[in-house]
């Protein structure tokens, strides 16, 4: 949920398969730092419509490793086609529900006051434009591209968060991330044209004060 972004009832919903069947052919390899994998996300979704949903590497080997090593110690885990399973005691094992997802999270409410499902969504949906924005600003300085295509960034969060429409929530998280991405380089830049900005405004008030004065002596 803090990495891909998925809601509860696509966590619950997710089957083994659906990570197992993942080739590492179909890697995008944008720089050294990021490899990012294509999952399709069908169960669970809101209104039930599928969308792919690019991942980074780590997050599938985790997956991978948590059901080969960690999910077999649980007794008839074979018996269960879903990622996470329960042990309930009296429900023996079974598929997790979303309401188990909520209570866990809530256990961390002493640590994070914000321990919610959709504040880990927040967290995904912001370090991924975060990481479309700085994919987009090394093509273009290696030149790639002429300059930053902030409409297929939006449109590949829009697709990554499952939002019907690219609406003011995820522009919300673009222009925050347009802040994030950026290098000690660009945010000094952005101070000297800060400077100059605020220079021009002084310079204009005092102008205007200047004629303001002017027309009282008049």
């Amino acid at each position: 949920m803090s990495e891909a972004g998925l809601r509860r009832q696509e966590v619950t919903s997710l089957h083994i398969s659906d990570i197992q069947a993942i080739k590492h052919s179909e890697t995008l390899n944008y720089d050294k730092d990021v490899t990012l994998i294509p999952i399709v996300v069908s169960r669970g979704t809101k209104f039930g419509k599928p969308r792919v949903v690019e991942v980074e590497a780590s997050l599938i080997v985790e997956t991978l490793n948590f059901i080969e090593v960690e999910r077999t110690e649980f007794p008839n885990h074979h018996k269960v086609k879903t990622v996470f399973v329960s042990a309930s005691v009296g429900e023996g094992l079974g598929e997790i529900k979303p309401g188990s997802i909520t209570n866990l999270i809530r256990q961390y409410e002493h640590v994070y006051a914000d321990a919610t499902p959709h504040a880990l969504r927040r967290f995904a949906i912001s370090r991924r434009a975060t990481l479309l924005y700085r994919i987009e600003r090394l093509k273009t300085k290696n030149n790639e591209k002429y300059k930053i295509d902030e409409l297929a960034i939006l449109m590949k969060l829009r697709v990554f968060s499952g939002h019907e429409s690219a609406d003011t929530t995820l522009k919300y998280y673009m222009d925050l991330a347009k802040v994030i991405s950026l290098d000690e380089k660009e945010i000094s830049v952005l101070e000297a044209r800060r400077n100059e900005l605020f220079n021009e405004l002084s310079e204009i008030n005092s102008q205007i004060k200047a004629s303001q004065n002017s027309d009282i002596l008049i």
